[in-house]
C-alpha cells in the first residue's frame, strides 16, 4: 500500500530556512545616523522569515527590525536570529 499527495493547484510547497545571508558583515557609522541591513533567507520560499535581532552593546548601536540606529562611539555586534536558531553577525562601529 501506498499514499501520493498533492498539493492543491496554484500552492506553493514551503521550506524552513536553510541559512541566512546579512548584506554586510561590518558598517561603520557616525553617531546620529542610520543603516539598515539586508538580508536574504535560503530557500527564499522558507515559510517563517521571522528574524530576532539583537545589540550587544545598546550604549553604542540600536537595532529594529535590521535598522542600526549609532547611538554612541564604540563597537557594537548586531545579531539575527532565525525562529530555527540560524545565527547571522555584523559588526558595528561607531564614531
Amino acid at each position: 500500500d501506498w499514499v501520493r499527495v498533492y498539493l492543491p493547484e496554484g500552492v506553493v510547497k514551503k521550506y524552513p530556512v536553510e541559512s541566512l545571508t546579512l548584506s554586510a558583515q561590518s558598517i561603520s557609522l557616525s553617531v546620529g545616523e542610520t543603516e539598515i541591513i539586508d538580508f536574504e533567507f535560503t530557500p527564499s520560499l522558507c515559510w517563517n522569515k521571522t528574524i530576532v535581532w539583537a545589540s550587544s552593546n545598546t550604549n553604542v548601536a540600536e537595532v529594529y527590525g535590521g535598522k542600526v540606529y549609532a547611538i554612541g562611539a564604540g563597537t557594537a555586534t548586531i545579531t539575527a536570529t532565525t525562529h530555527n536558531g540560524i545565527v547571522e553577525t555584523c559588526t558595528v562601529t561607531v564614531t
